[in-house]
């Protein structure tokens, strides 16, 4: 059981639903799915909206709730990703069909 689930939620919401104690690597996967959505906004702000650099850092902060810091460090991390987009010349149709729930216009 996580630290808390008792007095936080359970206590409030009962379900008969188990809880998966053994989620390791979990939050890796999940800290992946995050960067890659970074990535492809970080283009879609700097090559297809045009944005400049502090702005970009500025929209990604607020819409990841990640300092900027943090964001250069992602997308450094993740290079290749980003050297791939800008290959492939991704438009923002098809940066829509990858992340339906983002905002692309």
């Amino acid at each position: 059981m996580s630290r808390g689930q008792n007095s936080l939620f359970t206590s409030l919401f009962p379900s008969s639903i188990p809880v998966n104690p053994d989620n390791k690597g979990k939050r890796n996967s999940l800290i992946d799915k995050r960067d890659e959505a970074l990535i492809f906004r970080y283009y879609y702000h700097a090559e297809i909206k045009r944005t400049r650099y502090d702005d970009c850092l500025t929209n990604l902060e607020k819409e990841f709730f990640i300092t900027a810091g943090v964001i250069t460090q992602r997308i450094t991390l993740n290079v290749d990703t980003l050297k791939k987009i800008v290959a492939q010349k991704a438009s923002a149709y098809q940066l829509k069909k990858k992340f339906p729930h983002f905002d692309w216009n």
